[in-house]
Parts: C-alpha cells; structure tokens; sequence
C-alpha cells in the first residue's frame, strides 16, 4: 500500500478550530511571555490562551503589554467566545478561564477563596473538550500550577511544553520544573524557541490527517492507517515498535532529523 502525502495540510484541525494552545505562567511571566511570542509568527494559524496568576485588586495590563510583542490580535475574551486562529487571549483578572466547544467561558472568582490554581483549571478544561488539538505550556511562575494540567493534556493525546534555561534560567523556575518531574513534557526548551517546535507540531499532526491516497484503491486511508504503514516500515528498517504510540508521541519520536515536516518527511520519503 503506498501512501502519498502532500502539502498544504490543513490548518484547522477540530471542527473548524484552529490548533489551541494553552500558556500558563506568574511570577516573571512578563518577561517569557514576551520572548514566547517573539518566537512564533503571526501567521501561526493557531490561536493562544494565556492564563496567569493576577491580583484581583490590581487592573492587569497584560494584554496592552502583548499587544507590542506580536502582529497576531490580542484581547481579553468575552464570555462564550469562540476561539480564532491568529488571536492571542489573555484572561482578565477576578476571573478563572475554561473552554467547552471551542468557546472560552469565564467565571467569577468566589470570594474568600484564597488560592486557586488558574493554569490547571484551563489546561484540563482544554484537554477535554479539545483533546489531541491541544497544547499546553508551562512558563516561569512561582508554585507548582499547571503541573496537573501538563498530565490531563498528555492523558488526552495533546502535546506540553515547559520553559528551561536559555543562558540563564527563568526568573522563577518552579513551576516549568514541577511540570517536568512528572515527566509528562513533550518538550523543554527556552521560551523564545517555542514557537517553532509549536509548528511542527501543528503541522505533523496535519500531515496524518492530511488526504493520504492508497494507490491501490485511490481510497483515502485513515490517519490511523498512515500511522500503522509508517510503524511497520520503521519497525523492520529500525527494529523498533513504534506501533502503540499516540500521534503526537510518534512524530516526535518517528521523525528521524527533527525536522520541520514533524513527520511528513517519513510519509513521502519512506513510505512511498
């Protein structure tokens, strides 16, 4: 059976919604933020959600302060928006954020509550309703919020990511080493070089989903099928069974150069 995969793959992933990305940060956020978004173009096609530890007695100027880091559109989300690509959302204080059918949904914080963990909240709320088009990233902060939400975003076949040093470490590094130690991170880079990895893996799962033609039917095979025809070719060049691996996990792993197809390059050169 060969399997011809071509570009472009399509961007929109999940019922018309773009590949969501879910960034959790607090203290020295400003600054990763800042390089974060520097790394990744505007015409990314994916669309951001920043969810942040703020004082509900101070007004937050985040969003006027990314607004000169990116050409995307940066806004504070009404209640039930639905989610575009090319927009970064950034929760408004006195609020936590979760997301149900690619729309965002605020809620008010209860007063009297004195800790509460915004990141977690948001990244579990993402990996359910949105599953493996998902991805969760994990910046400076002080504690260990977001370190649940990295689990349940791997649990429902999605990609995470956390913040290392680039020179010099995070301005506050427990939170991206809480989400490390699981040891549910897909990927550990400085902020800055996020962006790219971000399409790779955008794109390699766009690849597997993509039109992939048997041209002994000319019927579409299913993505499921691509994957089990590359599994099989690698297994008997490499000796390794790559068969039982999620699609995210297999791109990584299956990609034998790191390169920006996250996978494609197997598709055409391999198995065709």
């Amino acid at each position: 059976m060969d399997i011809l995969c071509s570009p472009p793959y399509p961007l929109l992933m999940n019922n018309d919604l773009p590949f969501i990305v879910g960034i959790g940060a607090s203290a020295g956020g400003i600054d990763a933020l800042s390089q974060f978004f520097k790394g990744v173009p505007a015409q990314a096609d994916m669309a951001f959600v920043v969810v942040t530890h703020l004082n509900p007695e101070r007004e937050s100027q985040l969003h006027k302060v990314l607004e000169h880091k990116t050409d995307m559109t940066v806004r504070v989300p009404d209640d039930n928006e639905r989610v575009r690509a090319g927009t970064v959302y950034v929760m408004p204080q006195k609020t936590y954020l979760l997301i149900k059918d690619g729309r965002l949904q605020l809620h008010t914080l209860t007063t009297g509550v004195r800790e509460y963990q915004p990141v977690d909240l948001f990244f579990s709320a993402l990996a359910e309703d949105q599953k493996d088009n998902a991805a969760g990233v994990v910046l400076s902060g002080g504690d260990g919020d977001g370190t649940l939400g990295v689990k349940v975003i791997k649990e429902q076949g999605g990609v995470t990511f956390a913040q290392v040093a680039d020179g010099g470490p995070p301005l506050n590094s427990e939170m991206p080493q809480s989400a490390i130690s699981t040891g549910f991170v897909d990927v550990a880079l400085p902020a800055g070089d996020m962006g790219e990895k971000l399409l790779e893996v955008r794109d390699g799962r766009a690849a597997l989903e993509a039109l992939a033609l048997d041209s002994d039917t000319d019927k579409q095979a299913s993505p499921k099928q691509v994957q089990s025809v590359i599994a099989t070719i690698l297994r008997e060049v490499t000796g390794h069974d790559f068969a039982g691996y999620k699609s995210k996990t297999f791109l990584f792993v299956a990609c034998p150069d790191g390169c920006r197809c996250g996978g494609a390059r197997i598709c055409k050169a391999i198995v065709t």
